[in-house]
């Protein structure tokens, strides 16, 4: 199982190494989806220690993407984009300490959409 595992995140650091900028947002969106889902998973479960962490991760990753947003190239989508990043970051914190699925289907939607918008923006690039 060890070697399953160790194989895995070896295939991940490769494919984040050698991804280009267009597919490390669509990974990066990704995940954060994948977290919402856990901490959705962990609500239902009653364990707030795993809905904490998927909570943070995904406020995390939202953060990295705050501090890389280029306001020179576009100032009205960057300042949107951190609009959004801003609104997402604050409702996982509500869902957190209401332990609340329905603050999470909202950031799961935006973010969502947000995956959509990217995955089209990287495929015309």
């Amino acid at each position: 199982m060890t070697a399953t595992r160790d194989g895995a995140r070896r295939y991940r650091e490769l494919a984040v190494a050698t991804a280009s900028r267009g597919q490390l947002l669509l990974m990066a969106h990704e995940e954060m989806l994948r977290c919402v889902a856990q901490a959705a998973a962990a609500i239902a479960a009653r364990d707030p220690a795993a809905r904490g962490g998927a909570i943070a991760r995904a406020q995390a990753i939202l953060t990295e993407l705050l501090v890389t947003l280029d306001h020179t190239v576009d100032a009205a989508l960057a300042g949107g984009l951190q609009r959004l990043y801003h609104y997402a970051i604050a409702e996982l914190a509500r869902a957190d300490a209401e332990a609340s699925t329905v603050r999470l289907r909202d950031v799961r939607r935006v973010l969502q959409t947000l995956l959509e918008g990217w995955r089209g923006a990287v495929a015309s690039a």
